[in-house]
């Protein structure tokens, strides 16, 4: 899966690169130009194209993951960043919508900030503790055995800072939790990071590839992403002779689905098991 996602992350970030490049040789011909013409309206063109220059520079490339719960999407990501990160439980257990973003010149790989929703200041927080802040099942909760929505309501969402080529060149994965969500913040965060993505990993079970919760949420993404990769995990659960049929039924569905079928690879779906990944790039 790495390559197909890293190769599109890689062109956005040539054309990103390129676009701020016109930018500052705009720039440079207006400091030319504009004393001439004693306009101060012109004049502040030039500003303006410098700051351009710079916020496109910024521009983060933004992957989210989207699925049910349960279906493994904080284990993927763990398997991504070859550590054991976010959270994961048999259950469905993501409480928050958690940012993983590569860190600034300066900054400590690991680091965590977490942002609340009571307009608190923001919390810096060692990654072993970062469990507690976006589980269902965290011990900040009164009901940390049964699942409670405490965490969720009083997380707005979290920055976790890791050093990993995944996250080089200004890319943002989004983890969020299930997309059948009822904490009414999460199910709006959630929403606007698929707004803003530039990709979608769409995440499937292998036991039942795509239920029509799925298909419903896959239509609304759609119309919003402009690249879309479907992971069917737990691959691992199911007979070996029904893995080819299991990726040809998911990708058929999905073909069916789609509108524009250039947001797709030619072979836009990936079977895996997120546990054995994780657990290989951990060391076990």
């Amino acid at each position: 899966m790495v390559q197909p996602e890293m190769s599109v992350s890689n062109r956005f970030a040539g054309l990103r690169d390129r676009v701020a490049e016109l930018l500052d040789k705009s720039v440079e011909v207006m400091d030319e130009v504009v004393p001439h013409l004693g306009d101060e309206i012109v004049g502040n063109l030039s500003e303006s194209f410098r700051k351009r220059a710079s916020k496109v520079r910024d521009e983060e490339f933004v992957v989210v993951v989207v699925g049910e719960m349960n279906r493994g999407k904080s284990m993927l990501l763990n398997a991504m960043m070859h550590k054991q990160l976010l959270a994961v439980e048999v259950r469905e257990c993501t409480a928050t919508v958690n940012f993983l973003r590569y860190p600034k010149q300066g900054e400590s790989t690991d680091n965590v900030v977490v942002h609340f929703t009571d307009k608190r200041p923001p919390e810096a927080i060692p990654v072993h503790k970062l469990k507690d802040y976006t589980s269902r099942f965290s011990e900040l909760g009164s009901n940390a055995e049964r699942g409670n929505d405490e965490v969720a309501n009083l997380v707005d969402h979290v920055d976790v800072f890791v050093k990993s080529r995944f996250l080089e060149q200004n890319i943002l994965l989004v983890d969020t939790p299930g997309t059948n969500t009822t904490t009414d913040n999460h199910i709006r965060i959630t929403q606007d990071q698929i707004d803003r993505s530039n990709a979608a990993i769409f995440l499937l079970d292998a036991g039942n590839q795509m239920t029509q919760s799925d298909l419903n949420f896959l239509k609304e993404v759609d119309e919003v992403v402009s690249r879309l990769f479907f992971v069917v995990n737990k691959m691992d659960q199911i007979n070996a002779n029904e893995v080819n049929r299991v990726l040809v039924v998911t990708e058929e569905k999905v073909k069916a689905t789609i509108t524009d079928r250039s947001k797709l690879r030619p072979r836009p779906i990936f079977g895996m098991s997120a546990v054995k990944a994780a657990l290989g790039r951990t060391g076990y």
